[in-house]
This record gives C-alpha cells, structure tokens and sequence, in this order.
C-alpha cells in the first residue's frame, strides 16, 4: 500500500481491500448499496468524508472501540469519546452515525482469510476490530483494537502495510521481547501474543494493558521519574558530545537524507560540537514518543505503550523534552514553533531532576530537536502531508537560532 496525502477517507478505502481482501466486497457511505450477504458493518465517525474512526456495528463492542482508542489524547478528546461511548451504548448515537462502511461476502468465503479471521484465530475466539484512524503521515497504520461481540477487549493488532510502517512494527515487537526480559520497577509495557506475517503485511498482536484500572493524576514529577527509569533500563553510561557515537550516527542519519533540512541540522550540529563538544552527558535508552495518548497512570504503575520508535545510546531526557513539547501542542497551548522555543528555554528546570546542569540540560532539549528533525526527514513527512512535516517552519528555526548562540 503506497503511502500518500489523500485523506482519511481514501485511507480507509484502501485499507478495506486489504484487510477484506477480494473476493469480498468493500462499500462506503450512507447512500451505497450495501452488499449482499452483508458480512460486517461499521460506523464511521464522524462521517464518512473525513472518519476518524471505524467502530464495529454493536452497541457493547462500538463504545469498547471508542474508549480503547481516543480517550486519552488530549482532555478534550477524552470527554467528547466517554460522550459518544455513552450514545453509542444507549442507541442514541446511532440515528447521528449513518455512514457505513460495509464488509460483502458470507462467512468461508474463498480467497485469503480476512482480518478479523486471522486475528480470530491468534485468539482462539470470533472476534470483530476497531480502528484509529489517523490523519496524514509517513508512519500512519492500522491500529485494530480486538474485540469481542460483548465489547470485551481482547487485544491489539498493529499492521505494517508499507516498508517504513512494517519496518516500525518489526521494530516494536524487537523492543517488547527486549523490555520484558528485564526488569522495569514500575513501567509496564504490552506482552507480544503473536507476530508475523499476513497477506503480504506485518502484523503484531499484543495483549491489553489494563488501561480499565483506576487512573490518577500524572505530573511532571511521576513523569520524570518514569523517564530516568527507561533510561536505565539498557544500563547507563557517560561520553563527552563532541566523541560519542551518538553524534557521529545523528550527523551521518541527517546526511543520508539528502535534504536541505538535512544539511541544516547537520550545520547546527557541527555548532553545538564546536561550541558544547566538550560537555560530558548521560546516555541511555528512550521510548521515542513518550506522549499522554501512549500510557495511563495507575497507583501504583504506568502503563506505556506503542514503543516503535524505542532506541537506546541517546542522551537522557530525550523523552522528558518530547512530552512537553508535545502536549502542548496537542493541548493547543502553543503552536509548534513556540512549543519547541518553550521546550528549550524551560529545559533546565525540567531536566534537573535528572541530574544535569543548565548548560547540559538546554544541549539536550537542542539535540532532541535534531533527533526529531531527522526522523521526519528520513520518514519524509512531508511528501506524506503530515502536519508537523515542514520542519522550516518551525524546528528548524529554532534549532538554528539557539546552536548560533554563544556559549553559556
């Protein structure tokens, strides 16, 4: 599947050829004419011009799909889901919901199982998906949550459909056997049930977290302490900047992508390693997208998720930095530029905690930026349409602007 800025609409048109593979039958909207037999419905939410969602048809299992996905990716998105989980439940959302997506065809169908097959199989149940779906971007995928008829939450299926995103789910299912063989205090992480491959696409099914577990409030401090915990969990270790291993690979990954917004990060590189190459950091491992939809807080544990982009050798703070900035952007409390600005000026009382002075704290905030820039060239979000792909109009500026400062 070709990855490409068209939509959520004809995102999931595609994605119905290949999780119902022919000889099935795929329609689309309130006005097609549903398929005969009709196999499986869903609702598309909001609509079907721009879906955000696919919810199974069923008043249990839709609601289920609806808090399993959106709930907790901004306060905002949190309301508005537990809203519709209550219209969905009582029927009153369903005169609201008219736009379908219907699955042709009767069960036993020929042809290659669909995806509710397969992953009925790995569980050993009949079982009906869910999923999210996400605006424009490189590494957009299906995420299906796995349910039962009775909206019981079985698990999660991650599906790579194109080299970058089967690329990702190999790389998640690297990380959790890794994670789980060793001993986090109080991070939890989702267990791998089954990885493979089907009908042509990766596929990784993870048991649930108990996301349905008590929640409490999760501060900055839980958040820090969380992160200094992952960071360690490789084991930790000291390098000056100017001759660790880890700028030589950011500089050699920002070259590779052969960009304009490669050379500038490599430039702003070169200023920090002139300017901060003699600063001695902490490395160890990070998450990669430490960000409130990933996790939920519990008493007594936090619960994280999605770990495609896990790495380890990187400066400590890195997933510290990525929260903030993120959340608030996600939060609407500053535009992108402004959050990365705010990221690096606030750097040295966040990172404190984690034992690392101003100076350090702020060329830290500064590399992460660098990550972060390249990761988006090397994806190349911007051909994909995603919203933060023109690193020119925000990243890099900023990058740009602090590495020119003096010293100190």
């Amino acid at each position: 599947m070709t990855q490409r800025p068209r939509g959520r609409a004809g995102y999931v048109a595609d994605l119905g050829a290949l999780l119902w593979p022919a000889p099935r039958t795929v329609a689309i909207g309130r006005d097609a004419a549903p398929p005969r037999p009709a196999l499986r419905r869903y609702l598309l939410v909001p609509h079907a011009r721009e879906p955000r969602l696919m919810l199974p048809a069923g008043r249990r299992a839709g609601a289920a799909a609806v808090l399993g996905f959106n709930k907790d990716r901004s306060r905002k998105a949190s309301l508005l889901s537990h809203v519709l989980a209550a219209g969905l439940r009582s029927g009153l959302a369903r005169p609201l919901l008219r736009d379908r997506i219907t699955i042709g065809g009767a069960p036993g169908t020929g042809g290659a199982p669909d995806i509710e097959a397969h992953l009925g199989a790995v569980f050993g149940a009949d079982v009906v998906v869910g999923l999210h779906i996400g605006p424009d971007r490189a590494n957009r995928k299906p995420v299906a949550q796995v349910l039962s008829a009775s909206g019981r939450t079985l698990g999660y299926a991650k599906i790579g459909i194109n080299p970058l995103t089967r690329e990702l789910v190999r790389a998640e299912r690297t990380a959790l056997e890794l994670l789980n063989a060793r001993s986090l205090p109080t991070v939890r992480v989702p267990t791998v049930r089954h990885a493979g491959e089907w009908n042509g696409l990766e596929i990784l099914v993870l048991d649930p977290l108990p996301v349905w577990s008590r929640h409490v409030p999760y501060d900055e401090g839980r958040m820090v302490a969380a992160v200094q915990e992952v960071a360690a969990v490789a084991g930790l270790s000291e390098a000056r900047l100017a001759t660790s291993p880890y700028l030589a690979d950011l500089r050699e990954r920002a070259a590779k992508t052969a960009s304009p917004g490669g050379e500038a990060i490599r430039a702003a590189l070169d200023r920090l390693a002139a300017r901060d190459g003699d600063l001695v950091l902490p490395f160890g491992a990070w998450h990669g997208d430490w960000t409130a939809w990933n996790m939920a807080a519990l008493p007594g544990s936090l619960l994280v998720w999605d770990w495609e982009r896990y790495g380890e050798g990187v400066p400590v703070g890195y997933d510290a930095v990525h929260y903030v900035m993120q959340d608030a952007i996600t939060e609407g409390r500053a535009t992108a530029r402004q959050a990365a600005e705010d990221g690096v000026a606030d750097a040295a009382r966040l990172l404190a905690p984690l034992g690392l002075d101003a100076r350090r704290a702020t060329l830290v905030a500064l590399l992460y930026l660098a990550e972060l820039g390249t990761r988006y060239l090397t994806d190349r979000q911007d051909e994909a349409g995603a919203a933060l792909g023109r690193l020119d109009t925000w990243l890099l500026p900023v990058l740009t602007a602090w590495s020119e400062r003096p010293a100190g």
